[in-house]
């Protein structure tokens, strides 16, 4: 037995040299071959779940979310040399517990080389390897779509933003069902109106979130936006006009004569703002439904005041308020008429 151990380990010792040395250097070469790794690379996370469930986020084992994760590329110089520049893509299944998702659920899955689409003989490392994904059952509902606080930025001095129209009322919106439920009303994502002077329209988006939750929608929405001359709003001081009766029995005191008035109005029509383009206006009637027999002597009596647009004058001009307050006084020594 030794004596054949020692003829298999003494004769023919070229040949065996030889078979060592080319498998040493097979060996070299294949090593060589498959030493070459990419970078560390960004692929795009696409979770794919069953039809009709919907994926609110997916995190790390730190609770941070994640839309991206990163890959190391292994593979032989030849076959790295040929790989062509692609987005890579991370497409892992969502397997849930039971057949039907009736609430929110967690989930875990697990990420490897098998979830991206290589070509052959190229090996994947994947970071994070686990992911904790939360899916939840997909709804669907018409919402109307509002414009309201969507406005970001001020107009240009002078300027404002008269309305804002949106179209169409009503989207589709998909999301968590349980969120949806709660909600008949969408917003749409902020419009920059800084420094506008004129009218404008765009496509917009809704909001992308509802209690915090993404949803979705693939309506395409445009919104106008109407830009005009913003009003003034100017102090004006004039006499008072009385409207009563001819036949009123007593004598009356204006109180005071002038009055002081804000009123808007747009610019063009500011050089017609004076005694000749308005007229202030005081009409007892406004408040007594016989100014003859409910205001007596020895009283004052608070009247309203209205704006008249005299010919020629300011048409669009509107009051906005009074600065002082306007009465009439009627002595207490008065005598009929």
């Amino acid at each position: 037995m030794i004596q054949r151990l020692r003829q298999i380990l003494t004769e023919d010792l070229q040949t065996k040299g030889m078979a060592l040395l080319l498998a040493l250097l097979l060996w070299s070469y294949v090593n060589a071959e498959y030493a070459e790794e990419s970078p560390v690379l960004s692929a795009r996370l696409s979770l794919e779940v069953p039809e009709g469930v919907l994926v609110l986020k997916a995190e790390d084992g730190a609770g941070h979310e994640v839309d991206e994760v990163s890959v190391i590329l292994k593979g032989s110089k030849g076959t790295m040399r040929n790989l062509a520049p692609r987005e890579l893509v991370c497409r892992p299944r969502v397997i849930l517990s039971g057949a039907d998702l009736a609430a929110t659920e967690v989930v875990q899955v697990q990420l490897g080389e098998k979830d991206f689409d290589l070509p052959p003989g190229i090996r994947a490392r994947v970071t994070p390897g686990l992911l904790r994904v939360t899916v939840a059952p997909e709804g669907e509902k018409v919402m109307r779509v509002l414009a309201a606080d969507c406005l970001t930025g001020t107009p240009e001095e002078g300027f404002r933003v008269a309305r804002v129209e949106v179209s169409p009322s009503q989207v589709r919106i998909r999301g968590p069902r349980h969120v949806l439920r709660d909600h008949s009303e969408i917003g749409i994502a902020k419009i920059d109106v800084t420094r506008a002077r004129e009218s404008f329209s765009q496509k917009s988006r809704i909001q992308p979130r509802l209690d915090g939750e993404n949803v979705f929608c693939t309506d395409s929405i445009s919104v106008v936006v109407t830009v005009d001359e913003a009003p003034l709003i100017e102090e004006y001081t004039g006499r008072v006009s009385v409207l009563l009766p001819a036949t009123f029995p007593y004598r009356f005191e204006p109180r005071p004569a002038e009055v002081s008035v804000r009123i808007k109005l747009p610019r063009a029509e500011r050089p017609l703002l004076n005694e000749k383009g308005v007229l202030l206006v005081a009409d007892p009637f406004d408040l007594y439904a016989d100014p003859t027999t409910q205001m007596q002597p020895g009283g004052t009596f608070k009247v309203p005041l209205r704006l008249r647009i005299r010919e020629g004058g300011p048409k669009n001009a509107q009051l906005v308020e009074a600065l002082q307050e306007f009465i009439l006084y009627i002595p207490p020594e008065e005598k009929p008429k």
